[in-house]
């Protein structure tokens, strides 16, 4: 589960939680860069916020984002000297997503915090609703990344207005197979696990 975690918290910071300003502050300066890493760093806090002060999450975490400003970093000083930038997109959410599985790793055998009660850790810790978020916020926001992607390609000052439709419609077909899932095969899949 913490890789889980760790992913729906990447997906937060580096699409919905990442506008167009600091894309462009991010390619003017480190300093935009750092800026976004220390957003990661605060959303994997507050995701992780049941295993706090366990030092092992705090150090990876702090890890994740850090390897997230190098990675972007590198890609960034990539994407200025060269136009393949669905290639670079790809290869950038890779290294992101093997840093997130090593972090998740780490976190594995950290137990949450009783502080925040049976209940809370039981909605916490329940795969389908983070495995639900995971996929909304791919289908809707990371496509629509990826498609730009294609745009700067085509057009090497495009800016990046998220078409609302597209990601409505890629919601909807998410979201009506997911919950019909839920309602019909989710118990069945448990029972395997």
């Amino acid at each position: 589960m913490p890789t889980l975690y760790l992913i729906f918290g990447h997906l937060l910071a580096d699409f919905v939680l990442q506008p167009f300003q600091l894309v462009l502050w991010k390619f003017r300066s480190r300093q935009g860069i750092f800026f976004h890493s220390l957003v990661h760093l605060l959303i994997y806090l507050a995701v992780f916020l049941p295993y706090l002060p366990d030092i092992t999450v705090i150090l990876t975490l702090l890890a994740v984002a850090g390897a997230h400003f190098v990675i972007d970093s590198l890609k960034i000083d990539k994407e200025k000297t060269g136009r393949r930038y669905p290639v670079y997109f790809l290869l950038d959410q890779l290294i992101h997503l093997l840093t997130l599985v090593a972090g998740g790793l780490l976190i594995l055998g950290v137990s949450p915090n009783a502080f925040f009660g049976r209940q809370l850790l039981a909605v916490y810790g329940n795969f389908y609703l983070i495995f639900g978020l995971i996929g909304l916020f791919f289908v809707t926001y990371a496509i629509e990344m990826f498609c730009y992607q294609f745009k700067r390609t085509a057009t090497r000052n495009a800016s990046f207005k998220p078409d609302y439709g597209a990601m409505l419609n890629r919601a909807i077909i998410f979201l009506v197979p997911y919950g019909v899932f839920l309602v019909f095969g989710a118990y069945r899949v448990a029972a395997w696990v």
